[in-house]
């Protein structure tokens, strides 16, 4: 049977509700934690990345969700079987995780960016004057530029652009695949 260790016993009540499987006390001290912070206006920007808050805990239906995901590859992979239940709640999910699981997440239930790269050019036509440059840099990271070059065409002509150019690696310092659209109205 293990012991308990000293490293392992702390007075910090989050901790020991989670230890203890109870659940519903965890949330209910994360959300006080997360109202006191809320209402001090506290910031933490200058946290580490994984440490910072960055939902204020309001309600996510009907609303574009951005999930980032910073802690290991192992918790991006055990926890993006939430993107599904949240997909079926807000109006849509972007999922922002390591580069190495792109191919993996390409394909998880719910964990869509297709609408994210629409919904960037389609705010491009808003914002940006006739003949107007838009250029996208690295569409997208699953190998394929052939595929690549197709959609950014659709999506260009979907939104009155004109593909310009597409060169893969037109950097000197860097390899992006760069795709330089114009708009036409």
């Amino acid at each position: 049977m293990m012991q308990m260790t000293d490293a392992l016993v702390t007075d910090d009540p989050w901790t020991q509700a989670m230890r203890q499987g109870d659940f519903a006390a965890a949330w209910r001290i994360s959300d006080m934690g997360l109202r006191a912070r809320m209402s001090r206006c506290e910031t933490c920007w200058h946290w580490p990345r994984h440490h910072q808050f960055v939902w204020s805990g309001a309600p996510l239906a009907g609303r574009r969700v951005f999930v980032r995901c910073y802690h290991g590859l192992g918790d991006t992979i055990n926890f993006i079987r939430f993107a599904a239940p949240l997909r079926r709640q807000a109006s849509s999910v972007i999922v922002w995780a390591q580069p190495a699981l792109m191919p993996l997440l390409a394909g998880a239930e719910g964990a869509a960016g297709d609408d994210l790269a629409a919904q960037h050019v389609a705010d491009a036509h808003r914002v940006l004057r006739p003949n107007g440059v838009l250029v996208i840099l690295n569409y997208s990271y699953r190998g394929s530029l052939d595929r690549d070059r197709d959609e950014v065409a659709q999506r260009a002509a979907d939104h009155g652009f004109l593909v310009r150019n597409f060169e893969a690696c037109g950097f000197r310092l860097w390899d992006a695949v760069a795709f330089e659209l114009r708009r036409t109205e």
